[in-house]
């Protein structure tokens, strides 16, 4: 099968692919102002002619999951052109023009997009604020078709290998721009533990970088369960701790908590023993922290506890008069924003409504703070948004429980990262029951792409596990040649 194989270009693809360069270096210079960026570009695809489409694949992931924050607006413009351009090329590089080359989807997720779009469109239609949706609609469609795209150039474990390594890349220069921003601003770490500061480097939203860490910490787990050589399990381990400072620096107690649960499911799978000692560890720090004073004092400054669910609770309440008021069809897709100041459970001139007007300022931009997945969607698209919900982790964990059944039997190795792809994913729906973002939040790639990496990942597998998974077909996520 063919893979995302290091090599040369020929001489008519260096044609094809220099002004290229010169183009994307001038569209970049027009867009941002800095000739340094333009500069990049050419410099990148210079690396491409040496080191081939592998290259290319990572420098994509990598920059869209750190470049697009809130460093540079001009920024963010220029990686979205030029990534989107790369992976547009190297898709037509591999398929070119006939439709009929394209490769097709399973039919649980074909079922999910069609109940997806269907749910997104009637509730749009009935919505009071049809076109608060539009741009979403938009943002979302164009993050399926990259996830569609990175799907379509899997074709062999070692482009999973190379995707995972890309995603542990990403949130290691994530980790590095915490600690960078930490040591430079001088924060002081009670000061962090008690909400005044929490570091999030490249990224200002804290959700959306903690889910970075609860996908990467349990492929980092199974680096160290499965590393055969002192050298590669001491540099797993090292790996672990740098993902751990950055966790701790975010305090953000629902990632801890997913971190804690993929643990669990992880031990549980694989290690039974290690999973009842987490458990009495865990259940011995709880005693401890309840009956000795001076460590619950400090568990709750670091925890938050004071704080309580942060408003969690309030928020939850106006999603739950929402959806009795707009059962049906909901308030339409990013219309939240023009609805949640009048369903405020306290006087706004109150500490929790000053609170609540804050996040309500976070809304203007599209934003749901509903902090559930479900929520989020029941309020937006009413009873069918409900539904697609569930019908989206009813098919993660279908995929997932299903490759862990079959590769249990067969491949001691790909199941253990199958393991860790499941409990991953599966975390992230555990954390979505206290926030909206992480999973599918109309495409917002920062927050999202990671868990659609570890999907795509899972999927690859799934399908390899039909009785045709030495089939040179390249439709190579079809459960079978029809769709529908």
């Amino acid at each position: 099968m063919n893979s995302l194989i290091l090599h040369r270009p020929s001489l008519k693809e260096i044609k094809l692919f220099i002004p290229l360069a010169i183009l994307l270096a001038f569209l970049a210079i027009g867009l941002s102002d800095y000739i340094i960026y333009g500069f990049g570009l050419v410099v990148m695809l210079f690396l491409f002619s040496v080191f081939g489409e592998r290259f290319i694949i990572v420098f994509v992931i990598v920059t869209l999951l750190t470049f697009v924050g809130d460093v540079n607006p001009n920024l963010r413009i220029v990686v979205h052109v030029v990534d989107f351009s790369l992976l547009g090329i190297l898709f037509l590089r591999r398929y070119g023009l006939e439709w009929g080359n394209y490769p097709s989807l399973p039919k649980p997720i074909i079922f999910f997009l069609i109940l997806y779009y269907t749910s997104m469109f009637v509730s749009l239609v009935m919505s009071d604020y049809p076109t608060a949706g539009l741009p979403l609609l938009f943002r979302q469609s164009a993050f399926f078709i990259i996830v569609y795209v990175l799907v379509s150039l899997i074709r062999d474990e070692a482009d999973v290998k190379l995707y995972l390594f890309a995603l542990i890349l990403a949130t290691s220069i994530l980790v590095a721009s915490s600690l960078v921003m930490f040591v430079t601003e001088g924060i002081n770490f009670f000061n962090l533990a008690g909400y005044r500061n929490r570091v999030s480097g490249l990224i200002s939203n804290i959700d959306a970088i903690t889910a970075f860490y609860m996908i990467t910490f349990p492929l980092s787990i199974i680096l160290i369960i499965r590393s055969k050589h002192t050298l590669a399990k001491s540099l797993s381990w090292l790996l672990l701790f740098y993902l751990s400072l950055g966790l701790l620096l975010t305090m953000s107690r629902s990632a801890i908590l997913g971190v804690l649960v993929s643990s669990l499911m992880m031990f549980y799978i694989l290690k039974r023993k290690y999973f009842y000692r987490t458990t009495v560890i865990l259940a011995v720090l709880l005693v401890t922290v309840i009956f000795y004073e001076p460590l619950g004092k400090f568990s709750s400054l670091l925890f938050r506890m004071e704080a309580g669910l942060t408003s969690r609770d309030q928020l939850w309440s106006i999603a739950v008069s929402i959806i009795k008021d707009n059962p049906i069809f909901g308030l339409g897709p990013g219309a939240y924003k023009n609805e949640m100041i009048n369903y405020f459970p306290v006087m706004f001139n109150s500490w929790s409504g000053d609170l609540l007007l804050r996040l309500f300022e976070m809304t203007k931009t599209g934003s749901n703070m509903s902090h559930n997945f479900y929520l989020f969607f029941f309020s937006e698209m009413g009873i069918f948004g409900f539904i697609t919900a569930l019908v989206f982790t009813a098919i993660f964990f279908k995929v997932g429980v299903q490759s862990l059944s079959v590769y249990k039997k067969e491949n001691d190795e790909k199941y253990y990262l199958i393991v860790a792809l499941f409990t991953a994913g599966a975390s992230m729906f555990v954390r979505n029951l206290v926030d909206s973002i992480g999973l599918l939040y109309y495409g917002w790639i920062t927050a999202d792409l990671p868990f659609w990496i570890i999907f795509m990942c899972l999927l690859f597998y799934y399908n390899k596990r039909l009785p045709d998974n030495n089939s040179q077909n390249t439709k190579f996520l079809a459960e079978t040649n029809k769709v529908f």
